[in-house]
């Protein structure tokens, strides 16, 4: 069968013009046009790749991507490829995880093409690497060679350059270091690397690093917290006294009015409420006296009570607290009397 052009086929040039036209984003036409694109792919690939540069013309860069799924349903390489070097931003960035989702066999296929080479990772929008990781497919790839060729600070839809990714899968490190990874970044969630990997426990692929851990670790958060409230919600006591340790403030009122403290009561956590209550200070007395009251409607144990009751006590008449005054000028009133 000779290979048709797009020009060739004039219903199918009619459907794409149509479709193109402002504001006609007719669902009859799309499926008659995906019908047309479904056969074309499959028995004449060519036709495609002539499609593709119309589409480009029209600015159909979501047409183009139902193009590039297709391409991997029917692993027609060729098309692939084509629109892997679409150089255009608003094409590349539709190159995320939804691509591997939806064809659990597409990083073979691009693997076994090699639409992977040099020639084609770059108009990945980056993304490639970290899908391979997040896909367990990077024992597959020319790592050193991809992290020649790539941004390794480029950052995925979630604010993360290729070190979460590293941190999320236990990976060695030190290439990255040693390619001057960034380790100042801050995701979407507020997370830095170090506090990332503090979160996900595997602070040890960072032994070899030479940073300062207490600047790392007393970072705060797009929320409010600190490692102080992240080691709360986790329970996790061991890191808690680390964080105590290198002097981090324990002291942290996030933005939705939560505290150290507020944690370890809703967690029925007494040795974390110990922590927390050691590092209340005067500016306290307030919010420990709300906690007090706040406990009467509550199901807890005594406990708890007597631990704020007491830390309340202990500031409001410390000799620098305001209940000394009240004290010592009541004693002094009766004594004159």
């Amino acid at each position: 069968m000779n290979s048709l052009n797009v020009k060739d086929n004039t219903e199918l040039l009619k459907l794409i013009k149509t479709y193109a036209d402002e504001g006609d984003r007719d669902h009859r036409n799309y499926e008659k046009l995906m019908k047309k694109i479904d056969i074309y792919i499959v028995k004449e690939p060519n036709v495609i790749l002539d499609m593709i540069n119309l589409l480009k013309k029209y600015q159909l860069y979501d047409l183009i991507y139902r193009i590039f799924l297709l391409s991997i349903k029917y692993k027609c390489s060729i098309v692939a490829k084509k629109i892997v070097e679409i150089k255009n931003d608003e094409i590349n960035d539709l190159f995320d995880f939804r691509i591997f989702e939806k064809h659990a066999d597409s990083m073979n296929f691009f693997i076994s093409s090699d639409i992977i080479s040099s020639n084609y990772v770059n108009n990945l929008n980056q993304n490639f690497l970290m899908i391979a990781i997040e896909n367990n497919y990077y024992d597959k790839i020319d790592k050193t060679k991809l992290l020649d060729e790539i941004d390794i600070n480029h950052l995925d839809f979630r604010g993360r350059n290729l070190l979460y990714y590293y941190i999320d899968h236990s990976m060695d490190i030190t290439e990255l270091i040693n390619k001057n990874i960034d380790l100042n970044c801050k995701d979407k969630q507020g997370y830095f690397p170090y506090t990332y990997a503090v979160f996900k426990n595997k602070t040890e692929l960072f032994k070899d690093v030479a940073f300062d851990e207490k600047e790392d670790m007393d970072k705060t958060f797009e929320d409010g917290s600190n490692m102080a409230i992240i080691a709360a919600l986790n329970n996790d006591i061991k890191l808690l006294e680390k964080i105590e340790k290198l002097g981090i403030n324990l002291n942290v009122v996030t933005k939705s009015n939560n505290s150290g403290i507020d944690i370890a009561i809703a967690k029925d956590n007494i040795k974390m409420l110990e922590i927390f209550l050691n590092h209340t200070t005067f500016s306290d007395l307030d919010r420990l006296k709300e906690l007090i009251d706040d406990l009467k409607y509550y199901d807890k144990e005594q406990i708890f009570y007597d631990m704020l009751e007491n830390r309340y006590n202990e500031l409001y008449y410390h000799p620098d607290g305001p209940g000394y005054k009240e004290v010592f000028t009541h004693f002094n009133s009766i004594v004159n009397n």
